[in-house]
């Protein structure tokens, strides 16, 4: 199996005070995951759900896949069944289930319990990565590195699946021709990344869009990353609809953008965002925080740390963060850093920062492949609003707000879709729960704005 580089970008040295993000003293994963990591996620009870080439986690027996407690310790009551696979993603369900996408081309879903989902079946010799699973309504869009002869149709790195496994006939038989296909699911589009050169027949660029039966949708302008490999290898949504992305590139449609760009809602570049230029190798992990700043988690050497007057690119970087215009935070400093490349990064609900990768060290201590830092607050609107919870998230019909933690007599709540565009706006009394009726609004990921005052806090709703 080929190993999967990641990155992060370039950060300016520059003469301001630091914040140093430490390890939380309250993670302790003893000596940590055996073998490389490429998935890390908090799930819907606290607790942290982790995968990937692993057979031991704090040196207990592990299948490729285990769920740790709040404070990194192996949750041992939760027994994976061994499926025989290594693992490159997850998808976690509202009910508890766990879809896992196998290095070697397996497909998998366990119960809530651990247990091999006996309803579920693929199997299908994917020949190679199934190395990202989204959701469309009740179906699964896998994506990845292979070629699969399926019933009537062929398949060549991504395809869509029934609840139950079998292939969904209605989705079009896609050849994407090139490598690193990631398909996001937003809304009634289907979001194309990778260093992708055909849509069948037709020449595409490394990032695209799909109509929702798996047609090519027009009216998105591609846009083609550009040196460096030229490929898009990941995408996070900001609250405000518009998408950022990372990879192994130096430009976007000719513009200086280095391994890190962000798009507007309608695809074109936003020319508000403009990363330093350097030297680099790939970023593929993005994580959002409240307050618009971009954690981005990989591998990348820096030219622009000045060593007495000269540049050095041996100063390796593997986790970094970006101001909302693109700049580096000078403020954001992980001291030593971590020893090697950081796969996954994951902001948990209370703003401290998961990380999983092949990395045996972080700051000179021995910290094996799975890591949580105690991220500096995010801002004094994030830590305050925090606590205003929603649920069920996703949800189906109605959405509970609760606005108990609200400082203010009233808050102001807003919803918008992906576009920025805004479909609902009311002023509520603080201080108790309201109920918003999503049954009305389509499938897809809509943003939530809760405005109390000077405080303002955004949460991502997925709509079923």
């Amino acid at each position: 199996m080929k190993k999967i580089i990641l990155a992060v970008l370039i950060s300016f040295a520059l003469p301001v005070i630091s914040q140093t993000v430490i390890w939380d003293a309250d993670f302790e994963i003893g000596t940590g995951a055996n073998q490389d990591m490429y998935v890390i996620r908090q799930m819907p009870d606290g607790k942290i759900l982790i995968a990937g080439q692993l057979t031991e986690y704090d040196g207990q027996p592990v299948n490729g896949v285990a769920k740790l407690n709040e404070d990194g310790t192996l949750d041992t009551a939760w027994v994976a069944a061994d499926a025989g696979n290594q693992y490159g993603d997850a998808l976690i369900e509202p009910d508890g289930k766990i879809v896992l996408g196998g290095l070697f081309g397996g497909l998998t879903r366990l119960n809530a319990d651990g247990t091999l989902d006996t309803g579920f079946s693929a199997p299908y010799n994917f020949g190679y990565d199934v190395s990202f699973i989204s959701k469309q309504g009740d179906k699964y869009i896998v994506s990845g590195v292979f070629n699969i002869y399926a019933g009537e149709g062929f398949y060549r790195n991504i395809m869509r699946l029934n609840y139950d496994g079998s292939i969904d006939t209605t989705f079009a038989s896609v050849q994407l021709y090139g490598s690193y296909a990631r398909a996001y699911v937003l809304g009634d589009k289907i979001f194309i990344t990778g260093n992708i050169e055909y849509y069948n027949e037709t020449p595409i660029a490394n990032v695209f869009m799909l109509n929702a039966d798996g047609s090519l949708d027009t009216s998105f302008t591609p846009l083609q990353a550009s040196g460096n490999g030229g490929t898009v290898r990941c995408m996070a949504i900001q609250p405000d609809g518009k998408y950022v992305i990372s990879g192994t590139f130096f430009s976007i449609n000719g513009e200086d953008r280095n391994m890190v760009a962000r798009l507007n809602a309608d695809g074109t570049l936003d020319d508000s965002f403009i990363p330093p230029a350097g030297d680099g190798i790939q970023g593929t992990s993005i994580a959002i925080q409240p307050d618009g700043k971009i954690i981005v988690g990989g591998w990348f050497f820096d030219s622009y740390v000045d060593l007495d007057a000269e540049f050095d690119d041996s100063i390796v970087i593997y986790i970094e963060r970006f101001n909302a215009d693109g700049t580096i935070d000078t403020t954001f400093d992980t001291g030593s850093n971590f020893n090697n490349p950081v796969n996954e990064v994951y902001l948990q609900d209370d703003g401290k920062i998961l990380a999983a990768g092949w990395f045996t060290q972080f700051d000179d201590e021995e910290k094996s492949r799975v890591a949580r830092l105690a991220n500096a607050p995010l801002a004094t609107q994030a830590v305050q609003l925090s606590s205003v919870s929603v649920y069920p998230n996703p949800v189906n019909d109605y959405l509970t707000i609760d606005l108990n933690p609200v400082n203010s007599a009233t808050a102001v709540i807003e919803l918008y879709d992906i576009t920025g565009k805004n479909l609902y706006t009311a002023e509520y009394t603080a201080n108790e729960n309201m109920q918003l009726d999503m049954s009305g609004f389509q499938s897809g990921i809509y943003f939530l704005k809760v405005a109390d005052g000077n405080t303002i806090t955004t949460r991502k709703i997925i709509k079923e």
